[in-house]
């Protein structure tokens, strides 16, 4: 709640992934399911990055993450610019 980017972020993957028209009950259910993940897993992300073996691991792999993320992100963009 405190990263207006991650709240706008979501707010555009949802907008691409769930189909428009959906009832309010859909759609308030679609972001309470939402931000109750990201509690859930933000708190699991914290408590395991504190410790050295999970953050050394992280940044080994942090170059691989970064271009799957991208690639994601890419794939998402474009269904976007084709579906309008």
């Amino acid at each position: 709640m405190s990263n207006p980017k991650s709240v706008l972020f979501a707010g555009a993957v949802i907008m691409v992934i769930f189909p428009q028209g959906m009832a309010f009950s859909d759609k308030a259910f679609v972001v309470l399911n939402h931000l109750l993940i990201e509690w859930l897993v933000g708190s699991a992300l914290v408590l395991a990055f504190s410790t050295k073996h999970v953050s050394a691991g992280y940044l080994r792999a942090k170059p691989i993450l970064d271009r799957i993320a991208a690639s994601v992100l890419g794939l998402l963009g474009l269904k976007l610019l084709l579906s309008r």
